[in-house]
């Protein structure tokens, strides 16, 4: 996997497209919530930067992953550890968590895959909301920006 400078744009939005990617598919109805819900403004990138680092995302999947593909939820633990302590900032991680629900839940279902990816982002940064509160908040109400 390549990596990002902590707390940069680029980390947070390969975050994000973890959540896009963890039940194994891209969904359409989850990638066109991506800009009404404002999601490149708020990591600081224009579209065309967010897509190349969801393209690099996916690129570095299909040459590190092994066996059957079933999600970014499914990456190994000690890679997945690694990509999100490349964000250490509580204000980004919290902006960062909320997004990945609000796209999760942007198409009306949360995947098991999706769920157990939300529940990495709260494991790795225990301090931010936990996924319980996510399973039941509405995605209009997460304080996306």
């Amino acid at each position: 996997m390549r990596s990002y400078t902590p707390n940069s744009p680029q980390a947070a939005a390969r975050v994000v497209a973890m959540a896009l990617l963890a039940d194994g598919h891209l969904s359409m109805t989850e990638l066109h919530a991506v800009d009404p819900l404002k999601v490149t403004r708020c990591l600081g990138l224009d579209a065309s930067h967010f897509a190349d680092v969801l393209e690099g995302f996916c690129q570095d999947l299909l040459v590190s992953h092994r066996g059957p593909w079933t999600g970014s939820s499914q990456l190994d633990e000690h890679i997945r550890l690694e990509l999100l302590h490349e964000i250490t900032h509580p204000e980004i991680q919290q902006q960062v968590m909320n997004m990945c629900a609000a796209l999760i839940q942007s198409d009306g279902h949360v995947a098991d895959n999706e769920m157990l990816m939300l529940d990495a982002l709260a494991g790795a940064w225990p301090h931010r909301m936990a996924t319980k509160d996510l399973r039941t908040t509405a995605p209009a109400s997460l304080g996306v920006h």
